[in-house]
């Protein structure tokens, strides 16, 4: 079931929360949603360079999902959505690295993520969301828009008649 929310750092602290966002596999983790995370969250962007310099072909971690423990309760999880910066997302390794994130947490976990790739990524928003719709046996997702507005209420129509 896919959840929309506004603010996707507005979650019960009493909860375990893992909060997604893309990443491409080269390193560059300041702009965009990525920025965001950066900010509040130092630990993530470390731990993404220390990962992403880690690995000798940044092309393989393409699909691949890096989770950091920031605070009780709540990890970030560095989903490396696409190979380069810039406007390369690609939905299959979106799709893969949630399929990864999943198999890590059980029901009782919510996960919250952007409208991943379809800001700096350069993604249709409803193709994504299409993607995230086919989705079976998850967690609740909560989906923000990337520009941090609330996603339109177009796409929460097209949402309902899949429920």
């Amino acid at each position: 079931m896919i959840i929309f929310d506004e603010d996707i750092f507005d979650y019960d602290k009493e909860k375990m929360t893992v909060i997604g966002h893309g990443c491409n596999c080269l390193g560059a983790f300041a702009a965009g949603f990525a920025g965001l995370v950066a900010k509040k969250y130092p630990l993530a962007k470390v731990k993404y360079k220390q990962y992403v310099e880690s690995n000798t072909f940044p092309d393989f971690l393409a699909g691949s999902t890096n989770l950091v423990m920031v605070e009780k309760n709540l990890v970030i999880a560095n989903m490396f959505t696409q190979i380069l910066p810039g406007k390369h997302a690609k939905i299959s390794y979106i799709m893969k690295a949630l399929d990864n994130l999943t198999t890590f947490f059980n029901k009782d976990v919510n996960i919250r993520i952007p409208m991943i790739g379809s800001g700096i990524g350069g993604l249709d928003p409803e193709d994504v969301l299409y993607n995230l719709l086919e989705l079976v046996n998850v967690p609740d997702v909560y989906i923000r828009s990337a520009d941090g507005h609330k996603i339109s209420d177009e796409i929460v129509q097209k949402h309902q008649k899949f429920n």
